[in-house]
């Protein structure tokens, strides 16, 4: 910084010291072209450390994009984890009564001195029951942590429990969904 500032004195010395014309022109145009040179490396090293900071706050910026986008995935994740306690709870205090009601249901089909009408309708109450039953374990093996490593899946026995899963949601709403797989579709990798 001192050499910046020590040319332009040196410049005005040198106009004004007692020299001949010629030498004092000369050193006051060899001052003035140091002053320049040195004016053209400090914008130089300003403009490259403007470029280096641009970078870096892109990168920066970058940085923070991927740190919001990491935590929000881990915040999902969290979230999965608890709803699958949350499902795998449930399931257990659903299973306990559901136990009771098919084997209820099946002692009631299995008498002999029951009418037609009330034989069926315990007959449907163990097939409800079954089916709740497959539902909740469905939901247990839904909701419990999946291994990270992939393996082979077979493509149409998942769209068939997929389809399972959502039955009764399908059917609530009267759309039919009829699956037409292709035998021996290729098995993919997945988890």
């Amino acid at each position: 910084m001192i050499a910046i500032l020590s040319l332009p004195l040196l410049g005005l010395w040198t106009l004004y010291a007692d020299h001949a014309p010629h030498l004092r022109n000369f050193r006051l145009l060899v001052t003035l072209a140091a002053t320049l040179v040195l004016g053209l490396f400090v914008f130089l090293k300003q403009f490259l450390l403007d470029r280096q900071l641009i970078t870096l706050l892109d990168e920066s910026r970058q940085s923070y994009e991927n740190l919001q986008r990491l935590q929000s995935q881990l915040v999902q994740k969290e979230k999965l984890a608890s709803l699958g306690q949350l499902v795998a709870g449930a399931a257990h205090e659903i299973n306990n009564p559901l136990a009771a009601i098919l084997g209820y249901s099946e002692l009631l089909a299995a008498q002999t001195s029951m009418k037609t009408d009330q034989a069926a309708m315990a007959q449907k109450i163990g097939q409800q029951a079954r089916r709740t039953r497959d539902l909740v374990s469905d939901l247990l093996s839904f909701s419990q942590q999946s291994p990270s490593e992939k393996v082979l899946i077979d493509v149409g026995a998942l769209i068939q429990r997929a389809l399972q899963m959502h039955d009764v949601q399908i059917r609530g709403k009267n759309i039919r969904v009829e699956a037409v797989l292709e035998p021996g579709l290729p098995r993919i990798w997945g988890n």
